[in-house]
């Protein structure tokens, strides 16, 4: 036959759960506030982040032929890649150049997309060869479309869906080379625009900032 409880016993065993309930209480209420306390600070820290900048007045970068390209065009001398697209090319063309090593686009043969043209720094004829598709450049390079065919750019990124949401710029980087890459929480800049002065936005490493161009074109 089981014994009563005693008063005694009783009571001590209500005071301890009152006691139980008491610290549930209290680690429930510490919990709630350091979660109150967590969501503030990450909206303060959000808060307080810069803004990246953006691709200002976007537009379809177009050339003679009015094909897609796959790129846009912001203002400052940038582009980004929204998609890839085989480029437009109008070679070969029935101009003649006037002296040099070739005269018309046919007679530039030895590899594919072959045409004649003349350099910023010589008025001589000279065969140069170009591209349609990334497959035409190799790795490590993209086809930025271009007159009358398009050229091979360094790159880090193929297309904005390579960058987890942000853009895959053009700009230079430090050498005045031409660079597609992806923008990062560090970039400054998105192009010449957001820069001031005789500042140009290079890709520096691994983030883009406005920088002095120096002998940059």
């Amino acid at each position: 036959m089981a014994r009563p409880i005693s008063r005694m016993a009783s009571g001590a065993l209500l005071s301890l759960l009152a006691l139980a309930l008491l610290s549930a209480c209290s680690s429930s209420k510490k919990k709630h506030g350091d979660s109150a306390a967590d969501a503030a600070a990450e909206g303060a820290a959000e808060a307080a982040a810069p803004a990246l900048p953006t691709c200002q007045n976007p537009k379809p970068y177009t050339l003679l032929d009015p094909s897609p390209t796959g790129y846009i065009a912001c203002d400052g001398n940038s582009l980004h890649r929204e998609s890839q697209v085989t480029c437009p090319s109008r070679i070969p063309r029935a101009s003649q150049c006037p002296s040099g090593d070739c005269k018309l686009d046919s007679e530039c043969t030895a590899k594919s997309n072959g045409y004649c043209t003349t350099s910023s720094s010589s008025a001589l004829c000279y065969c140069d060869y170009g591209c349609t598709t990334d497959a035409d450049c190799g790795s490590g390079f993209v086809c930025l479309c271009a007159e009358p065919v398009g050229r091979c750019v360094k790159a880090q990124c193929a297309t904005d869906a390579d960058c987890n949401g942000l853009l895959c710029l053009k700009t230079s980087d430090t050498t005045c080379s031409e660079i597609f890459a992806c923008q990062t929480p560090k970039d400054t800049c998105a192009s010449n625009a957001d820069c001031t002065g005789s500042l140009a936005c290079l890709f520096v490493g691994d983030h883009h900032e406005c920088r002095d161009r120096g002998r940059c074109p």
